[in-house]
């Protein structure tokens, strides 16, 4: 019995060929025409606050860009505009192959943060008993108010039965 030894595929069964696979989902440019400058000048920003934090770079970059002219932000911005441009057809190409547009990791973030808020605050029983409005105050308004509105003239303003109450509170309170 002799063994043959066998002949290799080109590729291992059950991974589909690239022909096969999916396209795969475009990524946004991100940042704008800023985004590209910085994507550009990085490692120049970087060598010069070597050993620093990333926060001095991206300090640095910030002063450097709001000191460019409009002339000089020019070059950047048309780059992102031909950056989107190509963005776009690319997208518009991965869904027309079948592809499914997936949320970026910002907005995954953003969703789980918002879940997770939305879960914290408590769903209010619409049985339980009202508190107070006004505390001990208006425990003592409500209870008042009709001794209060009696004693007054009949063309009283509604002013004039807090302004009452309030004198009333103040003896209370004193005493």
């Amino acid at each position: 019995s002799s063994l043959k030894p066998r002949r290799s595929l080109p590729h291992a069964r059950g991974v589909p060929t690239s022909s096969a696979m999916a396209p795969e989902q475009p990524k946004r440019p991100a940042g704008g025409a800023y985004g590209i400058f910085m994507s550009e000048k990085r490692e120049e920003f970087t060598k010069q606050c070597a050993g620093q934090k990333a926060s001095v770079v991206a300090k640095l970059a910030g002063e450097k860009w709001k000191a460019l002219s409009a002339e000089q932000k020019a070059p950047y911005e048309k780059k992102f505009v031909e950056v989107k441009a190509k963005f776009d057809k690319d997208m518009a190409a991965f869904l027309a192959a079948g592809g499914v547009k997936q949320k970026g990791t910002m907005a995954l973030r953003a969703e789980k943060r918002k879940a997770k808020e939305g879960k914290a605050k408590k769903e209010k029983d619409p049985n339980a008993p009202k508190k107070p409005v006004g505390g001990a105050y208006g425990v003592f308004l409500s209870e008042n108010r009709e001794k209060i509105v009696k004693s007054l003239p009949k063309d009283h303003k509604i002013t004039d039965v807090t302004k009452a109450a309030g004198e009333q509170w103040k003896k209370l309170s004193a005493s």
